[in-house]
């Protein structure tokens, strides 16, 4: 029978309080602008980059797995190839900055691990070993979610996370 063991949601390098829900695979730090990830016993950080965006005021930031060549989702979609396919023609044309900056994405409800498998699956290169999580820049009218690059369109059904995704973009526009 496994133990249960609480990792405190606090940040190991600032002490500040980290960003995330229980099911999700990263946290973030607003102070220092870093991402960590629960490993059992402890967090561990993990290089995590933003886009520099066409999207002139993004209503949210959606997370990605990447390494610069194919990209997928890391939050939860019902058509995670579809969203591969798209997210890799387009994370070639993006502008990655290296450190998280003011962006802290919504969630990361996928593990990097998810990337090789649904890679195959939509019959795209294999990864290499240099996996970061990208922070993508959306802008949404309720409905749709666009995305830079070749202004991806996402719809309801691409995203299950809709509820949270549009609570964020209120909580924003109310700011």
């Amino acid at each position: 029978m496994s133990q249960t063991i609480f990792v405190p949601l606090t940040c190991p390098a600032c002490g500040g309080d980290l960003a995330g829900r229980a099911s999700d695979v990263a946290a973030f730090c607003s102070s220092c602008q870093r991402a960590f990830r629960c490993d059992r016993e402890a967090l561990s950080e993990f290089e995590c980059r933003h886009v520099v965006a066409s999207i002139a005021d993004p209503a949210l930031w959606l997370p990605v797995w990447s390494d610069g060549h194919v990209a997928a989702p890391a939050f939860l979609s019902i058509r995670p190839l579809m969203l591969a396919r798209l997210l890799s023609r387009a994370v070639k044309t993006w502008t990655h900055r290296e450190t998280l900056g003011p962006a802290v994405p919504v969630g990361a409800r996928l593990p990097p691990e998810s990337l090789p498998g649904l890679c195959r699956l939509a019959e795209l290169p294999e990864p290499r070993s240099n996996i970061a999580l990208l922070a993508v820049p959306a802008a949404s009218d309720g409905v749709r979610i666009w995305l830079p690059g070749e202004t991806i369109p996402l719809y309801s059904d691409d995203v299950v996370e809709r509820s949270s995704l549009l609570h964020t973009i209120h909580a924003g526009n109310t700011r």
